[in-house]
């Protein structure tokens, strides 16, 4: 009796594992219970079980991680790689999710497991049906939204700063967007500049982004750049808004109207194709240029700086005093000296001096050679001009008051000879030939162009090609030679490199 109830005591401390000396394991199989899991950013402290399948008494479990788009110290962390457990209650994963509070998409990382072994140290089980875990992170959801109210605005040259406006939605508190601009035809520093790469709002009323449109003065076509959100966050610097439905905006700018010669001057001139020619020079105030120099006829003008508070001081130059001399052979010899001033709004012809009057028609000269006439103007009827006309050879054109200077449009060239020169002559009348609207051929040489509405006021919505010089503004590689061999000593000089008028 007492020998058997020995016996049957030994028996029952080996199965409970008392005596682990002389415990021998059978073989047993770890497993993840499945092959992968979805968790919220915030989740914090994560535990994954594993299943222990067979053997008994305590396991010894070894895993570790593979980095996916989540990556470890960044979006999570294993406190420790291995983990005891017995069969039944299995062994258990611990994996620190950390929530970075930056706005993205699911990221995700593996946990696998390495190998096992029992309190022996024996290395006797093996993988079973799942060795290895995928754990997705979710982001956080944002807490509020960032989006532009528009996608796009078109704008003037000459807007100045210009305010666009973005909405918050939900959230609290002061949010800071960041921007950045993406250049199209518009380029940052000559047409716009972002002033600040960030501003601040509030849900409801929002924010506005800062842009300066810069006037370039230069003749051009509609030019575009993008605005993009780039990221938020709010007042305690913590990333976790998210770009809403209008994440970019487009701002289009449509090039300064101008009229005629005025404005850095622009020039118009007719061609015989039909087409015009529109093209810039800035000259040099206070300097005198030739504009048309022919056999019969010399037209200089004096170039201006604007009035103090024109938005184009700093760049542009205006036509101010226009200089004609007009002369002939024949039975009588003449010439014919004409002065049109725009500080005063004046026409003096020989030594006759006349204040033009707004809309009234007055015949100051008309002498069957040339006609002089004031009056209202054909290409601005807010304000006055003189008109000149050559009866033979024929030649027209129009003078008209704009502010302080003057505008020059040609009405008939048909009378200029093919050794026409000045700024504007060197165009008249002369046949171009244009190539894929890109460049023009004339007189030998080739001028890159571009079609695009002209400048005038009778003609806002008329094609011209506008031709595009090498650099700068005084028309290089447009006309022939540089700008400072078009200028003359006096306003009634017919002397310049290119002269082409034949004094009596």
């Amino acid at each position: 009796m007492t020998s058997l109830s020995a016996i049957t005591i030994i028996i029952v401390l080996l199965q409970i594992g008392s005596i682990p000396s002389v415990y021998a394991f059978d073989s047993y199989d770890v497993s993840f219970q499945t092959d992968s899991i979805t968790v919220s950013e915030d989740v914090g402290m994560i535990s994954i079980s594993i299943d222990i399948s067979g053997g008994v008494g305590f396991s010894t479990i070894f895993y570790s991680a593979s980095d996916g788009t989540a990556l470890e110290g960044d979006d999570y962390s294993l406190p420790v790689t291995s983990d005891s457990g017995m069969s039944g209650p299995g062994a258990v994963v611990r994996v620190n999710i950390i929530s970075d509070d930056i706005a993205e998409g699911a990221e995700s990382f593996t946990i696998s497991i390495d190998s096992c072994s029992d309190n022996t140290g024996s290395d006797v089980c093996s993988v079973g049906t799942y060795g290895s875990i995928t754990i997705t992170i979710e982001a956080n959801a944002a807490r509020y939204y960032v989006s532009f109210q528009a996608a796009s605005r078109t704008v003037s040259e000459d807007d100045g700063t210009i305010f666009i406006p973005f909405d918050i939605n939900g959230g609290g508190g002061v949010t800071n967007v960041v921007f950045i601009p993406v250049d199209g035809t518009a380029e940052e520093g000559d047409d716009y500049s972002l002033l600040s790469a960030s501003a601040s709002g509030t849900s409801e009323p929002g924010g506005v982004v800062s842009v300066s449109i810069l006037s370039d003065v230069i003749a051009e076509g509609a030019e575009s750049f993008t605005i993009s959100i780039i990221s938020c966050s709010d007042n305690t610097r913590v990333e976790i808004c998210a770009v809403g439905t209008i994440g970019s905006f487009t701002i289009t700018i449509e090039a300064n109207a101008g009229a005629g010669a005025g404005q850095d001057p622009h020039f118009v001139v007719p061609l015989l194709s039909s087409d015009k020619l529109c093209y810039s020079m800035q000259g040099m105030a206070n300097f005198i240029f030739n504009l048309v120099s022919d056999a019969f006829i010399n037209i200089n003008a004096y170039f201006v700086k604007p009035e103090d508070g024109n938005r184009f001081k700093e760049y542009a130059t205006f036509l101010g005093d226009i200089g004609i001399l007009v002369q002939f052979k024949g039975h009588k010899e003449t010439m014919t000296k004409i002065r049109i001033s725009a500080s005063d709004r004046s026409v003096t012809v020989g030594g006759s001096k006349t204040i033009v009057k707004d809309h009234s028609v007055d015949l100051l000269i008309d002498d069957s050679s040339v006609v002089v006439r004031m009056g209202e103007s054909t290409s601005n009827k807010k304000t006055s001009s003189v008109t000149v006309t050559v009866v033979e050879p024929s030649l027209a054109f129009e003078v008209s008051f704009v502010n302080n200077h003057v505008d020059l449009i040609f009405a008939d060239d048909s009378g200029v000879s093919k050794n026409c020169h000045g700024i504007i002559g060197q165009f008249l009348h002369k046949e171009a030939k244009v190539i894929n609207n890109e460049h023009i051929n004339i007189n030998g040489r080739y001028i890159p162009v571009e079609r695009l509405p002209v400048w005038d006021f009778v003609n806002a919505n008329d094609s011209c090609l506008h031709a595009k010089a090498k650099g700068g503004f005084q028309a290089e590689g447009i006309i022939e030679g540089k700008y400072t061999d078009y200028i003359v000593e006096s306003l009634f000089s017919p002397h310049f490199y290119y002269s082409k008028f034949k004094e009596l």
